[in-house]
C-alpha cells in the first residue's frame, strides 16, 4: 500500500502515511504541514535575517548594538522566541529586500516592519536631516586653525554638541559653505 498524500509513492507506514508524512501529521496536525522548512527552520531564507534582528537587539557585543539595543529597540514577544510568527506576520521577501522598520524608534513589531529596498532604507534613516537650523549650529563654531583649511574639529566634537550627525553630512555643510563665502 502507497502513501495516501498525493503525489507521494512511498510505503505507507501507519495511517495510510509513509514515515515522513505520518511523522508530519504527529508533530504539527497535518500531513503535509510547511514541507522542509517545518522539518528544519534554519534552510529557510528568513532565519538569518531573523537572528541578526535579535542580536542586534540582545547582544551587547554586536558591532550595531547601540544603534539598536543600546537605544532602547525591542524585538515584539511574538517574535522574540518564534520564527515561525516572524514569517507569518512578515511573508516571503521579495527579491532585493531587506527588513525594514517603518519607525526608526519604535520596536521590531508587526505593525512597525516592512521589506523595503536599498533606497527605501536610506531615505528612512535617524541621522539627522540637513535643515537650515543644524546648518547654522554647525557653522556657528569657531574656527581651530589645525590643518589651514578646515574647521579643526572632529565629528565627535560637532555631534557632541548637535547631535548624532554623520561625518558626510558635517563635510557637506562645511563645503557648501566654503563656496558661497568663495562666491561672496
Amino acid at each position: 500500500m502507497k502513501c495516501s498524500v498525493v503525489g507521494c509513492n512511498k510505503n505507507a507506514h501507519s495511517k495510510g502515511l509513509c514515515q515522513s508524512h505520518y511523522m508530519r501529521n504527529h508533530r504539527y496536525g497535518d500531513s503535509i504541514a510547511g514541507g522542509t522548512y517545518h522539518e528544519n527552520r534554519k534552510c529557510h531564507p528568513l532565519y538569518k535575517t531573523w537572528c541578526e534582528m535579535r542580536h542586534r537587539c540582545y547582544c551587547v557585543t554586536a558591532h550595531a548594538y547601540h544603534r539598536y539595543g543600546g537605544r532602547g529597540i525591542a524585538v515584539c514577544g511574538r517574535w522574540l522566541d518564534d520564527f515561525w510568527a516572524f514569517v507569518a506576520d512578515m511573508g516571503e521577501r521579495v527579491g532585493g529586500m531587506s527588513l525594514d522598520r517603518i519607525d526608526n524608534d519604535g520596536d521590531y513589531t508587526p505593525d512597525n516592519c516592512r521589506w523595503a529596498n536599498a533606497v527605501t532604507q536610506g531615505q528612512n534613516r535617524s541621522q539627522f536631516k540637513r535643515t537650515p537650523e543644524l546648518v547654522a549650529r554647525v557653522l556657528s563654531f569657531p574656527r581651530k586653525a589645525k590643518n589651514g583649511r578646515g574647521y579643526g574639529y572632529t565629528q565627535q566634537e560637532i555631534s557632541d554638541c548637535v547631535g548624532d550627525i554623520s561625518a558626510y553630512t558635517i563635510g557637506e555643510i562645511f563645503r557648501t559653505f566654503e563656496k558661497i563665502k568663495g562666491k561672496a
